[in-house]
């Protein structure tokens, strides 16, 4: 039971964190991440980088229905995705923001 309850517990805090859309960490676990790496970077005096990146679905083509922006939006997160080195995080942080820390 107590198993049970805790591979339950374990899967709703990786949910919680988890884009739908994407697969890609959301906002909140993007921000843990950030503030974990913030502060290693400090501690270890290194350098650590911050992209934002915000598709502008709208303006490209304001016809677009609500299913064609998200399988926009999931397309550009696998391409990103690919380019990503595995140390670094990518996330979607909004609608149509990611964010990567290097």
């Amino acid at each position: 039971m107590c198993d049970r309850l805790e591979r339950s517990t374990d899967r709703l805090t990786e949910v919680s964190r988890v884009d739908d859309l994407t697969g890609l960490v959301n906002k909140r676990g993007f921000v843990e991440i950030l503030e974990r790496e913030v502060h290693r970077a400090k501690r270890y005096e290194a350098n650590l980088s911050l992209c934002l990146m915000r598709m502008d679905v709208e303006s490209a083509n304001p016809e677009l229905s609500y299913d064609e922006r998200d399988r926009m939006i999931k397309y550009l997160a696998g391409i990103l995705a690919e380019h990503v080195r595995k140390s670094d995080t990518l996330g979607r942080v909004d609608t149509h923001m990611f964010g990567l820390v290097l």
